[in-house]
């Protein structure tokens, strides 16, 4: 069937003028403003930041996948976290290596704790609990009373203090005093015998010897199980005494360094004694023999950490022999240079070590 020109006029008029006014969604132009929005996500390229994505607008809700979905204040705001490199993995970051990331993943740690981060055994674990990490020198975190300031054990094998390997016994403690002769005289005409160097008010001959000892290490040691000895206990199979330790040191005995660990033979040590560490001995006596005897100090295994021989220093003294100067000086009777005949556990002027 034919058409009439006017009625084909009339249908081209119609498809030209079919979109007069609004939005033209196929090419995202607002025909009031001229406006582009590309993505047709209601906001325009004036206002999107990314008109290409629709899911990226100022409406957006923003999530941490490295794109700023809001468009406000840059990628990711406020949802970051900081991490750091952890090439030898042992949980501990190498610090400088800060970076930004939604999640800490392989290959990093969320602090910046590594002291070497080419060596997973060093880092800032305490798997022993000891307070020390292996960053801080702990040589073996996995024994809590193995660090570095812990008190070393002589003799036994192992490195407590993470220090140049086990302690020596001998020469890890030095004799600086010894009184083996307590005077029975009252030289000062106060009423008692000058021989009271326990201080427990009676000049005991027994109770009233002593030793006194200094820890030379660098740290504390522990002398527990340290043994005293006479040369009849020790040596002398036909002694009644043979055998028995003349002083078994405690469990617990800590020296510190450079200060004075003091033995009496018995009786109640009053005083203060410079803050020595004092004991009385476990048998009750020392036994020293001041004609002539041999002191013997051995560690807890038995091995001799020092001796020393009455016998050339065996004139009735009265007196203890010490060291002038101390540690370091050779031995003398205390009152060639002092006014006084003893001094357990300080100096020979008095003052602490």
């Amino acid at each position: 069937m034919s058409r009439s020109p006017l009625a084909l006029l009339a249908a081209l008029l119609v498809l030209s003028t079919g979109c007069t006014d609004g939005e033209d969604t196929d090419t995202g132009t607002d025909t009031d403003t001229g406006a582009i929005d590309a993505d047709n996500d209601g906001y325009t390229a004036d206002e999107d930041c990314d008109d290409d994505d629709p899911d990226v607008n100022p409406g957006a809700e923003e999530v941490c996948d490295g794109v700023d979905n809001n468009c406000v204040d840059g990628i990711d705001e406020g949802l970051t976290i900081s991490a750091w490199a952890d090439n030898d993995e042992d949980g501990a970051g190498n610090p400088g290596t800060e970076v930004q990331v939604c999640e800490v993943t392989e290959g990093l740690a969320d602090n910046d704790a590594d002291c070497d981060d080419t060596d997973p055994l060093l880092n800032v674990d305490d798997a022993d609990e000891d307070g020390v990490t292996t960053c801080d020198g702990d040589c073996a975190d996995d024994d809590a009373t193995r660090y570095p300031g812990a008190a070393e054990i002589p003799g036994n094998t192992i490195d407590e203090d993470c220090l140049d390997g086990d302690l020596a016994s001998a020469g890890v403690l030095l004799l600086n005093e010894i009184h083996y002769d307590p005077s029975n005289d009252d030289l000062d005409e106060d009423g008692n015998e000058d021989g009271d160097a326990n201080g427990d008010g009676v000049r005991e001959p027994d109770g009233d010897e002593f030793v006194e000892l200094i820890n030379t290490y660098s740290g504390p040691v522990d002398i527990s199980g340290f043994q005293m000895w006479d040369t009849e206990s020790l040596t002398d199979e036909t002694a009644e005494t043979f055998g028995i330790v003349r002083h078994l040191v405690p469990d617990g005995t800590i020296l510190e360094p450079g200060k004075a660990f003091v033995v009496f033979g018995g009786g109640t040590p009053t005083g203060e004694f410079g803050g020595a560490t004092v004991q009385t001995s476990t048998s009750g006596d020392l036994n020293l023999n001041n004609s002539g005897d041999l002191f013997t100090l051995q560690d807890a295994a038995g091995a001799d950490v020092l001796t020393f021989d009455i016998e050339p220093l065996s004139n009735n003294p009265n007196e203890s022999y010490t060291r002038n100067p101390d540690i370091t000086g050779e031995f003398e009777q205390h009152n060639d240079n002092t006014p006084v005949l003893f001094s357990p556990g300080t100096k020979i002027d008095g003052t602490p070590f």
